[in-house]
């Protein structure tokens, strides 16, 4: 395994790669889900890959992952991406581990699937849990179509994850 960066936070353009938006969630670009030794020491178990490109298998064998490549474009819905991940997500945050959750950049389509998360397991409104994102990676940039699909299923997304009943 390389380590590929100085500063573990830090992407090669310098610019933060992976932040961690709460104790269990993370938000990252593709070069964060590249750095073996920075996803062990920050206690990663689980990624969530948005973005095609193919993960070294040591990679396979080290985390559990689940992949849902969404394309970029002006012309995708990013749904079907959420209601894979969001009982992926679900599952590690009950079982208290970590994930990791990634596309490109970690600006929109990441950032979008954890919005939908934290409006489905906390009931949050959408701009609640962007306010949260914000706080913790200013570097977000959501798109306004993918807001419009998220908030177009508000009403459903409770549905794409199961609850623990304590």
């Amino acid at each position: 395994m390389q380590f590929h960066h100085s500063d573990p936070m830090k992407s090669a353009t310098g610019s933060p790669s992976m932040h961690e938006i709460d104790e269990h969630i993370y938000i990252g670009d593709y070069t964060s889900a590249e750095d073996y030794q920075n996803l062990k020491r920050s206690g990663i178990t689980h990624i969530v890959e948005l973005f095609t490109v193919p993960t070294p298998t040591e990679f396979r064998a080290a985390f559990n992952y689940c992949s849902v490549p969404v394309p970029r474009g002006k012309n995708y819905t990013i749904i079907p991406a959420i209601q894979e991940s969001l009982k992926f997500i679900h599952k590690v945050v009950c079982r208290g581990e970590k994930v990791l959750v990634h596309c490109k950049f970690g600006r929109n389509r990441s950032v979008s699937v954890v919005i939908a998360y934290y409006m489905a397991a906390k009931g949050w409104s959408y701009r609640e849990a962007l306010d949260v994102i914000l706080k913790k990676r200013e570097c977000v940039k959501p798109k306004i179509i993918l807001k419009q699909q998220i908030e177009s299923v508000h009403e459903e997304l409770a549905g794409y994850i199961e609850f623990d009943k304590e």
